[in-house]
């Protein structure tokens, strides 16, 4: 039987991946509209990602049955296509306009699609800000 707790921490997993996706199926100038002093779109692009894709996070989408283990080998494509990009290229002028990002970024859009997903836009709703 699932409780709150199980169902809450399902859901921020789920999260995690969907962000993921979201943010590399944007467009440059979304990502561009998103940034501000509490959001880099560069450092939330790697940092969504690595989390989501995180094995225990990634894994819990599979065993919550949040995502469909049908897609799991579409996923891990997906990932290997990310962990492809050479350092040099995770900078803003290189996700404008390389050719890499936009193949990554209609990738992200195919998975959005398979996962059933309508929503295009960040979901902020697992996020919190610490003042400083």
């Amino acid at each position: 039987m699932s409780t709150p707790e199980d169902a809450f921490q399902a859901a921020y997993y789920y999260s995690c991946l969907y962000n993921s996706l979201a943010l590399f199926a944007a467009s440059p100038s979304y990502l561009h509209s998103l940034a501000g002093p509490v959001f880099d779109p560069v450092f939330e692009l790697e940092s969504e990602y690595e989390y989501a894709f995180n094995e225990p996070v990634f894994e819990a989408n599979f065993r919550h049955g949040k995502v469909s283990k049908a897609l799991r080998n579409d996923l891990l494509a997906f990932k290997s296509q990310v962990d492809a990009v050479p350092a040099s290229l995770w900078r803003w002028e290189s996700i404008v306009v390389h050719s890499t990002w936009a193949a990554i970024r209609l990738a992200a859009e195919e998975l959005l699609v398979k996962l059933g997903e309508s929503r295009r836009t960040y979901d902020a709703d697992f996020t919190t800000i610490i003042p400083a």
